[in-house]
C-alpha cells in the first residue's frame, strides 16, 4: 500500500517478547482515524489487514480474530460468545468501528475461521419460521453484505493455509492467501502508470484464474458505484508507514478474570497476529 500511494500507515509487529494485542489493534485503528481527520483528504480509503489465527462460532458464524496472548482450557466450541467477543478480536465490532469513520473502507481479513456448524433444534426448522430467519439474519450480517468491501481468506468452517510469497518465492516466511492475492493483483500495476481501480481490485482478488496456489478471497459485497476510482498508483517516493511494537508479555486465560503468569513465547511464529491499517 505505502508504494501503491498510501499517504499514511501503521503495521504492527511483533518478536518473541512482546506480540501484539487486541488493544495495540484498537490503538492503531483510531491514531489512523485521528490522521485522516486531521488531513481531511479529498478521496480517502482506510485499509485494514490482518493475518492471524481465527475461529467462527457455528450458528452466525461470527468471526473472531485470536490474539497472541489469548489461551483457553477446554473445548473452543463451549467457549461463551460474549466473553470471547471482549478477549478477542470480533469481525463485527470492527467493521462497525470503521462505519462510524463515515468513509470507504476496504478490510482483509487472512485468518482460519475454523468451527463446526452448530444446530439448536432436534428437527430443522421449516425454511422460513421465526428461528430459521433469526439465523439467516445472523449469517447475513456477518457476511457484511452492506457495507464497503469485506475480503474472507477463507470460507465458515475453514482454514487457511500460509503460502509461498511471489515476492521471495523459496523464502522462509510464508504470508497469508490473501497477501499472496495482493501482491498478484497489484505487482504489475505498480510499475505502471496505469494504477488499479478498487473494482479491478476486487476482481482480481475473487479471480479463480489469478493463482493456483490459493482460493479466491470470500466475499459478499456488491461492487459499488464510483468503484472505478484508483486504489493503487505507482508512488514517485512510497511513504514508509510507521512501525508499532506491539506491548503484549503475559498470556491471559479466556474466559476467566485471572490472567496467567506465564512468559510470553520464547520463540515467534509465522502465524503471530500482524495487523497493517493505512489510508
Amino acid at each position: 500500500m505505502s508504494a501503491g500511494g498510501a499517504l499514511y500507515g501503521i503495521e504492527l509487529t511483533a518478536d518473541d517478547q512482546s506480540f501484539v494485542t487486541v488493544p495495540n489493534i484498537e490503538k492503531a485503528i483510531h491514531r489512523v482515524a485521528s490522521r485522516i481527520s486531521a488531513d481531511n483528504p479529498a478521496n480517502p480509503l482506510f485499509v485494514f489487514y490482518i493475518a492471524s489465527h481465527g475461529l467462527s462460532e457455528g450458528i452466525a458464524w461470527s468471526q473472531f480474530f485470536i490474539p497472541v496472548d489469548f489461551v483457553y482450557r477446554g473445548d473452543p466450541s463451549h467457549l461463551d460468545i460474549d466473553t470471547l467477543s471482549n478477549s478477542t478480536l470480533y469481525a463485527g465490532a470492527l467493521v462497525n468501528e470503521l462505519e462510524k469513520l463515515k468513509i470507504p473502507f476496504l478490510v482483509m481479513l487472512d485468518s482460519c475461521r475454523d468451527g463446526d456448524e452448530k444446530h439448536f433444534f432436534a428437527v430443522r426448522p421449516v425454511p422460513g419460521s421465526d428461528e430459521e430467519s433469526q439465523r439467516c439474519r445472523g449469517r447475513v450480517m456477518n457476511e457484511f453484505r452492506d457495507t464497503y468491501p469485506v475480503l474472507f481468506s477463507a470460507s465458515p468452517g475453514q482454514s487457511a493455509q500460509t503460502v509461498d510469497d511471489p515476492l521471495a518465492p523459496g523464502g522462509p516466511q510464508t504470508i497469508g492467501p490473501l497477501a499472496r492475492r495482493l501482491s498478484l493483483a497489484s505487482s504489475a500495476y505498480l510499475h505502471s502508470a496505469a494504477g488499479l481501480s478498487l473494482a479491478a481490485f476486487l476482481r482480481q482478488m475473487t479471480s479463480t484464474t489469478l493463482d493456483k496456489l490459493t482460493t479466491p478471497a470470500v466475499t459478499h459485497f456488491a461492487t459499488p458505484n464510483g468503484a472505478d476510482a484508483l486504489l493503487l498508483l505507482k508512488a514517485a517516493a512510497p511513504r514508509p508507514f510507521t512501525t508499532v511494537q506491539g506491548t503484549g508479555t503475559q498470556m491471559h486465560i479466556c474466559c476467566s478474570p485471572v490472567a496467567s503468569t506465564t512468559s510470553a513465547p520464547r520463540t515467534g511464529t509465522a502465524k503471530e497476529p500482524l495487523n497493517k491499517s493505512a489510508i
